[in-house]
């Protein structure tokens, strides 16, 4: 049974590593395991010579464009022991002689100065994407540059390349951010800059949060619906529904206002107030049309 547990974990951990994000061992997979995806490890034992060495290669497989280094959390400060290491267990294969015009390939990076420019970086690319978006550059220019004219059918199909790359590039940001955030001073950044830097990376996840909702792209609950049903029938009771009017003489206008639905709409549209009335109309344009279109299909 321990075997069978111990193969599974580890086929899941390289196959599946959505599945199975972290892993916990103890003097395990420490040489002959390869798991490309293992970005990160986290080292709390004393190590040394070449276990040190083999436990710091599990992270340095490339997987994917979005994966350039692999990460080393050290609670035992064995920075120096790693460089031994190196020293100790390079070879022609691993550590070419530079004095004869080679090169090494075995590079320590210091996390911090990398994590600084991976930041600076996606900073950059959100620049770039943003630049065209009309002035004053407020919530509502970025939803009609990202989602175009409500009054074109096939804006949002048109404009979703758009899209997709302004989310990639926010959740890069917020990633960048989130890994360097607690050490801001020490990546060089003054108290005023890191106060701004927090801002802006504030400002645009607010900012994709709005597109979604503008563009009816949030979560989609369909997939879960069968499941959700279940729990409901299984473990929910409630009593029978009791008409409180009759809703048939009402055409569908009259009842989201008699309802109240549209005031809950324009709320969940404008949460932050900045939204004039004609782009609160234009986002529930384009949730409709993209909820017919959805279910015609």
């Amino acid at each position: 049974m321990h075997t069978t547990y111990e193969a599974e974990t580890k086929r899941r951990f390289i196959q599946e590593p959505a599945n199975l994000k972290l892993l916990i061992v103890v003097s395990k997979l420490l040489t002959g395991f390869d798991a490309p995806s293992c970005t990160y490890i986290y080292l709390d034992n004393e190590l040394r010579d070449h276990n040190l060495f083999q436990a710091i290669c599990r992270t340095n497989r490339l997987d994917g464009d979005d994966k350039n280094y692999g990460h080393i959390v050290d609670f035992k400060e064995l920075f120096g022991q790693v460089q031994e290491a190196i020293s100790v267990y390079s070879s022609d294969k691993l550590d070419i002689d530079v004095g004869s015009g080679g090169e090494n390939n075995v590079e320590l990076k210091d996390w911090l100065v990398e994590g600084k420019a991976k930041l600076d970086a996606a900073r950059e690319t959100l620049y770039d994407l943003c630049e065209p978006v009309l002035p004053p550059m407020e919530l509502e220019q970025f939803l009609h540059h990202f989602c175009g004219s409500a009054g074109n059918p096939n804006a949002l199909s048109d404009t979703e390349a758009l899209r997709i790359g302004f989310y990639k590039a926010v959740t890069t940001l917020v990633r960048a951010y989130a890994e360097v955030s607690q050490y801001l001073p020490e990546a060089g950044y003054t108290d005023a800059q890191a106060e701004a830097l927090g801002k802006e990376v504030e400002l645009y996840a607010d900012i994709r949060a709005a597109i979604k909702r503008h563009s009816g792209e949030e979560l989609d609950i369909k997939p879960y619906e069968a499941d959700m049903r279940h729990l409901l029938n299984t473990y929910v009771h409630a009593d029978a529904a009791e008409g409180l009017g009759n809703l048939n003489s009402l055409s569908l206008v009259e009842l989201i206002i008699k309802t109240g639905i549209h005031d809950a709409i324009a709320r969940k549209l404008n949460e932050k107030g900045t939204l004039s009335k004609n782009a609160i109309a234009e986002g529930i344009i384009n949730n409709v049309r993209k909820t017919i279109i959805s279910e015609r299909l």
